[in-house]
Formats: structure tokens, C-alpha cells, sequence
């Protein structure tokens, strides 16, 4: 999870050097303003993606990511890289010293999923908050592979 832009290009690009596969995963928060922040405050969420974006990558996630940010996300991702996108949100909240089980059901997960695979997501799973039901509701609920244009299973 890289959330700053004085670490994150130095581990990007350490990760690139290994030669292999390399999965960039990034969690954009809701700022007070409306505008997409990061955990790192006072960094804006596209001064990290312009900051690790690298053409190498094999895929760019989204992460650890309230569901209702997720798609402002995936739309400012778009603009930056043509890799594979995907997510894996959270649900609940954070309460120490635990995780509170009180956000989206695993229906609402897979609807919430369904939105995201229409703007382009390819790859989907679940972070804190998810279970092993949201899981089995997605495998159920989602194409199984879609194709890179138009979201068309093939």
C-alpha cells in the first residue's frame, strides 16, 4: 500500500527491479473538502498517482478504500494508466481496538462491484470489513473474466 509520494516511487521502482509482476495498490480517502486525499495527509491522491504510476506496472489497485470513493477513484486512475484495474474496498469502520462489522452487506458488496467492473475494474476482492460470504457473493455475482473492452465476458 503506498500512500506518499516521498516513499512511493523509490518502492515502486525497487518492486519493478525484481522482474516481477508488480501490483500497485493505493488508498484514496475522502477529504473534508470532497477531494480525494490519502492516508498521508496533507498529499492529494492525484499528486500520488502522478508521483508511482509507472508503465511496468501489471496491474493498479485501489485499496483499502471506502466503497463510495472507489469510483471517483477508478475515473482519475483511468486518466493515468492503461494497466488492469481493480479494487478491493473496505467495509465498516475502525473502532480500537477492532474492526466494527457494520458496513456493506455482501449483496450490497456485489452491487457496489457490479458499478465498479462497469467503469473498467477487473480485478475485484474484498479488504477489512469483507468476509469470507462477501467473497462467495462475488464469485457468484460477477462474470467470471471480462474482457478489456466493454466489460463483455469472454
Amino acid at each position: 500500500m503506498i500512500d506518499a509520494p516521498d516513499y512511493g516511487p523509490s518502492a515502486v521502482e525497487a518492486a519493478l527491479e525484481t522482474g516481477l509482476p508488480v501490483w500497485l495498490g493505493m488508498s484514496p480517502v475522502r477529504s473534508g473538502s470532497g477531494a480525494l486525499g490519502t492516508f498521508e495527509e496533507p498529499t492529494g491522491f492525484e499528486d500520488l498517482v502522478k508521483a508511482v504510476i509507472r508503465p511496468k506496472l501489471s496491474a493498479v489497485m485501489v485499496m483499502h478504500t471506502k466503497p463510495d470513493v472507489v469510483p471517483d477513484a477508478l475515473d482519475l486512475l483511468r486518466g493515468y494508466t492503461d494497466r488492469p484495474l481493480g479494487v478491493y474496498a473496505e467495509t465498516g469502520d475502525w473502532q480500537v481496538p477492532n474492526w466494527v462489522f457494520n458496513g456493506l452487506s455482501p449483496q450490497d458488496y456485489v452491487m457496489a462491484a457490479t458499478g465498479w467492473v462497469a467503469m473498467g475494474a477487473q480485478l475485484i476482492g474484498g479488504c477489512c470489513g469483507t468476509g469470507a460470504a462477501h467473497v462467495r457473493a462475488l464469485a457468484t455475482g460477477l462474470p467470471s473474466r471480462l474482457g478489456r473492452e466493454n466489460g463483455d465476458p469472454r
